[in-house]
């Protein structure tokens, strides 16, 4: 599901902002604005019992979640953190949601304790926050969390103090890029809470210590991504290493079929900071949303993003929010947000030798290509593809994936490149706009004239759009790609 955020908060260009509406991003929940002193973010920290929510007492209490920490566990001293501040703006990307700026500390604060912070002089523009539930709930009496449980705040230079009721795992965030610096931190008054960095940990340290750290949350840090789970569900995982790296093949396989890569120059150059997801008690969108972080509901789900099996055979849930955080917005309209995701779902169901989704029959014996191709073939007046009632989110998916049986997956190799290389000026401004150069841009992507294929789905375009086809330089549509069919 595609959690989506006013455009004033997204972050990216002016340009990108107009056209692309990003997922849940952070909010401030508790921010010291223009904090000038640490005495004055100490004095801030004395009422978060009323800013993180007024009424917070009514709801489950920090032992119930986030969790408690055991009284006799060890409280850290002086442990020294790196922000690096010298990190890319990932506009250029085009993408909804690029990986956020959160720098995991492996450390954890206690409900109510005071966790000191020492930062340098000169060191502006770095907020500090106690917890990973971001997510903002509405304020019912029913749900299984307070409405708001993280506290972020702006660190200045000098001694800070910051106390969150509900405890939470530490984060530093920057919030502003400043090319070739970086900044050691030092926290104190925290507890170590289950971190494995792959590269850095061993597997006999994570065994032998770390996974039994006291703190109830636990994050498994790749190149790639981090997962936050809580500590229960990997006490007794004993291969991160080989989870995370599966991860990471994951994710690669995304970046490979958008056309990202490490060594390639922007716009195609894949993001070098990771993706999160952050299980929760309860979220404020559907089973699983999209955004930085991707947020998924604790349990099952939980355990299962921890198991490497899992994703890779049964993972469509991960697969479905991290193919939102890679749509771009310039061929995303309401019919589909809910649909090119999928292709990358799809995409690794075949990665890893799974049938495809979309082949799997109902009661009635019908596939989604059946179902799919009865609307294809019908006549019926005033046929249209985005219109829900006639057509829903799997029979489109048919659609985008007849174009990939023609021309392959490296068809959308080139759909993405050309769409982060398009200029600004042509980028669409409106559905219309967007179904008319998806038309023009597929049609200039295969090398053929796509407008019979289009027709025939019913996806309506402009005079100008069709226009513009004749105009290119590609060849008539040969084969019947409309029948296309998966068995």
């Amino acid at each position: 599901m595609k959690k989506r955020t006013p455009l004033s908060t997204c972050i990216g260009s002016t340009l990108l902002a107009a056209i692309i509406s990003v997922p849940y991003i952070t909010d401030p929940v508790v921010n010291a604005q223009s904090a000038q002193s640490s005495t004055q973010l100490t004095q801030l920290t004395q009422s978060a019992r009323t800013t993180l929510e007024e009424n917070y007492s009514t709801f489950p209490p920090a032992d119930e979640f986030p969790g408690k920490v055991p009284s006799d566990a060890p409280r850290i001293t002086n442990k020294a953190i790196e922000v690096n501040f010298d990190y890319h703006d990932f506009s250029y990307l085009r993408m909804s949601s690029p990986p956020g700026t959160w720098v995991s500390t492996g450390l954890y604060a206690p409900p109510n304790g005071e966790i000191s912070l020492n930062v340098p002089e000169g060191i502006t523009d770095l907020d500090v926050q106690i917890g990973a539930h971001t997510d903002k709930l509405k304020n019912e009496p029913t749900q299984k969390r307070a409405p708001v449980v993280v506290l972020r705040q702006k660190l200045v230079p000098g001694i800070n103090k910051i106390s969150n009721p509900y405890g939470g795992l530490l984060y530093l965030i920057p919030t502003k890029a400043k090319p070739g610096k970086k900044a050691i931190i030092t926290i104190s008054g925290a507890v170590n809470a289950p971190y494995f960095i792959l590269g850095k940990t061993t597997e006999q340290q994570w065994k032998n210590m770390i996974r039994n750290y006291p703190a109830p949350w636990a994050e498994l840090q790749s190149k790639r991504v981090i997962l936050t789970v809580p500590s229960e569900d990997i006490r007794k995982l004993d291969h991160p290493k080989e989870l995370m790296e599966k991860w990471d093949e994951i994710i690669n396989h995304y970046d490979e079929l958008v056309g990202l890569a490490p060594n390639k120059p922007e716009p195609n150059r894949s993001p070098d900071r990771p993706f999160r997801y952050v299980a929760d008690k309860e979220i404020s969108a559907g089973w699983m949303h999209s955004g930085y972080p991707i947020m998924f509901y604790q349990g099952s789900t939980s355990k299962a993003i921890v198991d490497s099996n899992k994703i890779q055979h049964d993972g469509w849930g991960f697969w479905h929010e991290l193919g939102h955080d890679y749509q771009q917005g310039a061929w995303e309209w309401n019919s589909i947000v809910e649909v090119t995701t999928n292709l990358h779902s799809l995409n690794i169901q075949t990665k890893y030798g799974n049938p495809s989704r979309l082949v799997s029959k109902d009661k009635d014996g019908k596939s989604t290509y059946d179902k799919a191709l009865t609307f294809v073939n019908s006549n019926t007046p005033g046929k249209n593809f985005n219109d829900d009632k006639q057509i829903d989110v799997w029979e489109r998916l048919v659609m985008f994936m007849q174009l990939q049986q023609a021309y392959g997956w490296d068809f959308y190799t080139k759909l993405h490149i050309a769409y982060r290389e398009l200029p600004a000026n042509q980028l669409p401004k409106n559905t219309q706009e967007k179904i008319d150069t998806f038309v023009v841009m597929t049609s200039k992507c295969s090398g053929e004239n796509l407008l019979p294929f289009f027709d025939k789905w019913r996806l309506t375009y402009s005079d100008q759009a069709k226009k513009s086809v004749l105009k290119m330089n590609v060849k008539p549509l040969k084969k019947e790609i409309w029948k296309l069919k998966q068995e």
